[in-house]
């Protein structure tokens, strides 16, 4: 799903299972209010499913779920669960029939994949009015009660850890209808999670930043989790666990039937970015970094 996949490596892979907050039952939960939909859905698709945390969540809104992710690494840690298939296989070629799926989730995946084959991948999946929900969520910076925290993980981390490239495409309404989808609404919120010293460290450890120094290297691996743990250990030193803090957005596109109008002119006023690079003038939030 990108030139590089920083998520075969099964270093890579357990931390996410073990250590991702679990943000994607209140996306859904948003979108399901949003868009009226009668719950539950047949069948649903997750693309770029990872470890299964999303696809566990979409089951709760649907009958059968597919999740799909090109890491065998990342399927190798999904649990198995009724009514969920998980199959090998990548945004842009979709291992499955054209029509079958009434809604499809990309989570923290739309800055991986080759985003115009994606979208026509998507829309040869997806039923007539299907939707599409594209999900991001990227950790803020923010640590509830240690207001120095932010400076540290802007500065010292980030100087150690930079987040690696991605695309970061402006998504329009204008040009999703090029692609045979219009963009129905957009969502944005935070959402705070509790985490000990060590899953905090762990989830760190999840995410490219990291990823992209240790790939399937235990020594290096080790290394960086030292390291971690020996900076943040002063942040946690009265205290067990400490609230941090995640941005998300959800933007809803729907399909648009065959034969109708791709173009009715761009509305300038709903530009979006789903994706900035870290250090954007345009955002202060510090991702998207979860996948």
């Amino acid at each position: 799903m990108s030139d590089s996949n920083y998520f075969e490596s099964p270093l890579a892979a357990a931390s996410y299972a073990a250590a991702r907050p679990h943000l994607h039952a209140q996306a859904l939960s948003r979108f399901v209010s949003f868009s009226g939909l009668q719950i539950p859905l047949e069948v649903a698709l997750d693309i770029g499913c990872g470890t299964g945390q999303s696809t566990q969540a979409l089951i709760r809104i649907a009958t059968r779920v597919v999740g799909v992710d090109p890491s065998c690494a990342m399927l190798r840690e999904t649990i198995p669960q009724a009514g969920i298939e998980y199959r090998l296989g990548s945004g842009e070629d979709i291992p499955a029939e054209s029509g079958r799926f009434s809604l499809a989730l990309a989570s923290c995946v739309f800055h991986w994949v080759d985003q115009e084959i994606f979208l026509r991948e998507i829309h040869r999946v997806l039923r007539s009015d299907g939707w599409l929900i594209v999900f991001a969520c990227w950790f803020t910076a923010e640590m509830r009660d240690v207001p120095e925290f932010a400076s540290w993980y802007r500065g010292e981390f980030l100087r150690r850890y930079p987040t690696p490239a991605r695309h970061s495409k402006v998504l329009t309404d204008g040009w999703a209808r090029e692609h045979g989808f219009a963009m129905r609404g957009e969502e944005e919120w935070t959402q705070e999670v509790s985490m000990s010293l060590e899953r905090f460290a762990r989830y760190k450890l999840s995410t490219t930043n990291l990823i992209a120094t240790f790939g399937d290297d235990g020594a290096r691996f080790d290394e960086a989790k030292r390291w971690l743990v020996g900076a943040l250990s002063p942040y946690f030193l009265d205290i067990p666990e400490r609230r941090v803090v995640f941005g998300a957005r959800s933007v809803y596109l729907q399909r648009l039937a065959d034969g109708a109008p791709r173009r009715d002119g761009e509305d300038e006023s709903r530009r979006i970015s789903i994706v900035r690079r870290n250090g954007s003038a345009r955002s202060s939030r510090v991702g998207p970094e979860s996948r």
